[in-house]
């Protein structure tokens, strides 16, 4: 499965993206990359397929 670069975010020493688990419901989850496809990224671990990720902005959700 592969995500847009936009989706990824540094989160210490992890990678991690925002998953939509309900309507405007977002939970941070960590994900193992495999490489870097120009602008789309390998995810090999932390992700389903059809799961809905925030691609843009992520940063600025709050996870407290």
């Amino acid at each position: 499965m592969f995500v847009p670069q936009s989706a990824l975010l540094m989160n210490n020493d992890s990678t991690t993206v925002f998953v939509e688990v309900a309507p405007w419901t977002f939970e941070r989850r960590i994900v193992e990359l495999s490489y870097d496809e120009g602008v789309d990224a390998r995810v090999l671990k932390g992700l389903k397929g059809g799961e809905r990720v925030v691609v843009a902005g992520g940063v600025l959700l709050n996870d407290d």
